[in-house]
């Protein structure tokens, strides 16, 4: 499919699909490639770490992740998808992203530790992503398991970030299907940033106790 989803059918109604169950369709970049921009080299080394290569906004200004903002979105629009939320790769952006996303109208975006209304007051909530494809994945899968029941022992509000190849890994995927029913069994409730996004409008305290 590339960049162009002109001819990615399946993948399109696919999507429909899952909006039609009430899931949220979010943006998250354009190209998932590491972009250079002006930046100190211990940035550059943080980004490839944390990032391994798909690091797209975490070296741009303001005018060219503007750019490549706009292309994705016009994509997504091209097929009948709308979205007012940005999640970058690896959750790595520069301040020049946030600057862009504000300018263009987006309502909201995420980081590793918070999700971030664009015009209020960031949500703390960090995520739990596992890293598949890496000699380390097992570890990670424990690791990341064994951080959430402490969470969720203190009632912390989370997120569980799912990559299509954790689902292909044995212990990422019971990683995965292990935190999400623990959270739900003990009373976490499952939601949209769209609609956190909302509620926190509506309850200004609510970031703090939302689960």
């Amino acid at each position: 499919m590339g960049r162009d989803m002109s001819g990615a059918d399946g993948f399109v109604e696919w999507l429909d699909a899952a909006a039609a169950r009430g899931h949220e369709i979010v943006q998250h970049g354009w190209c998932h490639s590491s972009v250079r921009g002006d930046v100190s080299y211990a940035r550059r080394v943080l980004g490839n770490l944390l990032g391994r290569g798909c690091q797209e906004f975490w070296e741009l200004s303001e005018q060219d992740a503007s750019v490549h903002l706009t292309l994705g979105r016009e994509a997504l629009r091209s097929q009948g998808i709308d979205t007012t939320g940005f999640v970058a790769p690896g959750w790595l952006m520069s301040g020049g992203t946030v600057s862009a996303l504000r300018s263009l109208g987006y309502r909201w975006t995420t980081t590793h530790t918070a999700v971030m209304p664009l015009d209020g007051e960031p949500i703390v909530m960090p995520v739990l992503s596992q890293r598949p494809g890496s000699r380390i994945s097992g570890a990670v899968g424990v690791l990341t398991l064994n951080v959430a029941r402490i969470l969720m022992r203190g009632g912390v509000p989370f997120r569980v970030a799912v990559h299509p190849d954790d689902i292909r890994h044995r212990v990422l995927r019971g990683s995965v299907l292990e935190m999400c029913t623990g959270a739900l069994g003990r009373g976490y409730e499952s939601m949209t940033y769209g609609a956190l996004v909302e509620l926190t409008k509506e309850m200004p305290e609510a970031g703090s106790r939302t689960q």
